[in-house]
């Protein structure tokens, strides 16, 4: 019996042992290395306060970034009125966004950029925070080269995050020295919200007083997520009728949100439609009654609140990450199932179906119509050894 016992207690011992190396292991995966931004390298000069990363333990950490070696460094860019409130989540807590974009193999969320902006009142500083993000991308794209990596950047904005990167993207270094434009390898717009400051805010950049946010340069890869919101009201039998597609995610056209992509791998257009359901429906004076829910293609839930629009990132980014970087790794097992070795492919996401009545605010199985034609990609990317990243 006591050896009997012993044997039991030795099994149980290994698999704690066994497990404990599999937990550090995953730890490992996704680790962190977060270092103060140097002082010696004259592009990173002033760029510490507006640049950091949210980790779980506290909070929005100023002046830091994640040190990234040869891998494509990802700058995030909040929404208006984002600044300190984690948007993209915690880099050190597995299931948030932060972290899941973290994981995508040969590719390290560098930083988040931050900026101050009033959504009450619209943010009539748009202009002021364009030089320095462009300082930010610079920044990251030059500790890059020096680290022998691709020299460029992924920029991941949402809402006036993505209007930013447009605007950024025609600034030149503060030396007058680079384009920025040509330190962005891909940019992944989610509700891009330029249409939202069409003013020429200010004159003297000569490309604001055409009235809009600038496209971005055409050597850049553009991934646009848009949302697409589908007015209805619940039947008795759970049902949904009276359906009204609005083509907007209630701050944003879609067309204006996936008004630029680009055909090459992790380019594209994806279309997120959901349901807004209102309690009732009055057909004489033609309107819906009753507080609607929030569905998760609404502009304000778009980035968090959607699992597809999550997806559709990672995918996006691991699609042109495997087109410009060779490894003799496997993909990261975050990353979509789907996504790994495989090309981008331009997409919109089919009409919920109408008939669903479990969880209107995801979209059901493909059947619907989509909101636009979908385009197809460039040819699957290289997977050639060795390992490293290259532009």
């Amino acid at each position: 019996m006591n050896r009997r016992h012993a044997s039991v207690v030795s099994t149980l011992v290994a698999f704690l042992l066994l497990m404990t190396g599999f937990i550090t292991s995953s730890t490992q995966a996704s680790a962190t290395n977060i270092v103060s931004i140097p002082n010696d390298l004259d592009a990173c000069n002033g760029v510490k306060p507006d640049v950091g990363l949210t980790k779980h333990e506290g909070g929005f950490e100023e002046g830091v970034y994640n040190t990234f070696g040869k891998s494509y460094p990802i700058i995030l860019i909040h929404g208006m009125g984002g600044k300190g409130q984690g948007q993209w989540g915690d880099l050190d807590e597995p299931t948030d966004l932060a972290a899941r974009i973290n994981d995508i193999s040969n590719a390290v969320v560098a930083i988040e950029f931050q900026y101050t902006s009033s959504p009450n009142k619209g943010d009539l500083t748009f202009p002021s925070h364009l030089q320095p993000l462009a300082n930010a991308i610079d920044c990251i794209a030059q500790i890059s080269a020096q680290n022998g990596g691709p020299g460029k950047v992924i920029v991941v904005g949402y809402s006036e995050g993505s209007a930013l990167t447009h605007g950024a993207a025609i600034k030149k270094s503060t030396d007058g020295r680079r384009v920025i434009g040509n330190e962005i390898g891909q940019a992944v717009t989610v509700a891009d919200a330029r249409i939202a400051y069409p003013f020429p805010w200010p004159l003297q950049d000569r490309v604001w007083t055409y009235f809009y946010t600038p496209n971005f340069p055409n050597n850049i890869t553009v991934h646009s997520i848009g949302g697409n919101i589908i007015n209805g009201a619940k039947a008795g039998d759970g049902s949904y009728t009276h359906e009204q597609v609005t083509h907007s995610d209630g701050l944003v056209h879609t067309s204006d949100a996936t008004s630029q992509s680009t055909n090459d791998a992790g380019g594209g257009t994806h279309v997120t439609s959901c349901f807004r359901i209102y309690p009732r429906y009055n057909v004489l004076l033609n309107l819906y009654l009753g507080t609607p829910d929030s569905p998760s293609c609404e502009h304000s839930n778009l980035l968090r609140d959607s699992e597809e629009t999550e997806w559709d990132i990672i995918d996006a980014i691991t699609a042109f990450v495997n087109a410009h970087c060779v490894s003799g790794e496997p993909s990261n097992s975050s990353a979509s199932p789907t996504a790994a070795n495989v090309p981008m492919v331009d997409k919109t996401s089919p009409a919920p179906s109408p008939t669903s009545p479990s969880n209107p605010g995801t979209p059901s199985t493909p059947g619907g119509t989509p909101s636009s034609d979908p385009t197809s990609a460039s040819s699957s990317p290289s997977t050639t050894p060795p390992s490293g990243c290259v532009s």
